[in-house]
């Protein structure tokens, strides 16, 4: 018999995670309390298959102007190849949401883009979300090789500027220390500004940084030239993969490399630490020439990899008010170009 509860036991939630290896840290322990420092309400839901734990789905209340839905960031993690598993899952959710007075649901399934994926979410009432919320399409690199392969299958450019801030004496540090994050805050204010796009706020980064560091899951990372730190990185982990999260940078840093020095040097680290993958997080595809993000992906690909493209963000609308909120959304879509 499925039934699903809510796990209070971390012990509980870690083992199952760690046989999951997720491509994602949107559903350890962790981010979840980043989420309650963040005074959002979470729920942390197993799916049980008689007393076995077969799935577990984090779920964020957000409540907003444009309306209050559950949120399920990267999940839920289950065995999508068995249909009742979610079905049972969506049927509580929507319980308890309905009781909450919730307007929606949203899943940003971590489930590879196809056909079948969204038919199944189509089938329970789910319907394609205005935009996404995390990740969808993510640029990884498998780190089970050694360094003079990882350098050969990189662009030569990419090789030929890690020589380059070499040469010009970049230094790379990395660092868990909370005062070093403020360092890359004020470079990450700084290029928030430079290119326009919303950035996210200083509590938000440091409760990331604070909880995960804490459980030595977080690095900062800076590259300094001539004194200056031109260039930097918040790094996070789960036990088998490195994240590039956050990343921020002077304009004048290319001329000399120091972003690339700066990856680099990650990669290593990671490799160092026993991880099987580098997850430089999102990309968009390389067609898209005037998306905002264009240029930040070119960088990304540099380094050689493979994508993985994700279900996109799906809804299940409870009230009228959410109709509301696809309004609001599409347009933010429309006006960021994405």
């Amino acid at each position: 018999m499925i039934q699903v509860r809510e796990i209070e036991d971390r012990k509980l939630w870690d083992d199952f995670i760690k046989t999951r290896k997720p491509h994602s840290f949107l559903h350890l322990w962790e981010w979840g309390t980043v989420q309650e420092i963040l005074k959002q309400k979470i729920l942390r839901l197993g799916i049980y298959d008689g007393n076995r734990l077969v799935g577990v789905a984090l779920l964020i209340e957000i409540g907003s102007r444009r309306g209050k839905f559950f949120f399920c960031p990267h999940g839920p993690l289950l065995d999508w190849n068995q249909p009742a598993l979610l079905s049972e899952l969506v049927a509580a959710i929507k319980k308890e949401a309905r009781l909450r007075r919730m307007d929606f649901l949203r899943f940003s399934p971590l489930e590879k883009k196809s056909e079948l994926r969204q038919r199944q979410l189509r089938e329970l009432g789910f319907r394609p979300a205005p935009m996404h919320m995390h990740a969808e399409m993510v640029w990884l690199l498998s780190l089970d090789q050694d360094e003079s392969k990882l350098l050969a299958d990189m662009r030569k450019s990419t090789r030929q500027a890690i020589a380059k801030a070499q040469k010009a004496g970049v230094i790379v540090r990395s660092s868990s220390d909370i005062h070093d994050l403020e360092l890359f805050e004020r470079l990450y204010s700084d290029t928030a500004r430079r290119q326009q796009f919303v950035p996210f706020s200083e509590e938000y980064l440091q409760a990331e940084f604070t909880i995960f560091s804490s459980a030595d899951k977080a690095r900062v990372y800076s590259a300094e030239y001539q004194g200056r730190v031109v260039s930097g990185a918040l790094i996070l982990y789960t036990d088998t993969e490195a994240f590039y999260h956050q990343g921020a940078s002077l304009p004048d840093q290319a001329t000399f490399g120091a972003s690339h020095l700066l990856q680099w040097t990650i990669i290593r680290d990671a490799r160092l630490r026993g991880c099987t993958f580098y997850n430089f997080w999102g990309v968009v595809p390389p067609e898209k020439h005037d998306h905002p993000w264009s240029g930040l992906s070119l960088f990304k690909r540099g380094f050689g990899g493979f994508s993985e493209e994700y279900t996109h963000a799906h809804d299940l609308p409870l009230r009228f008010r959410y109709w509301g909120a696809w309004a609001v959304e599409s347009l933010r879509r429309m006006k960021r170009r994405l």
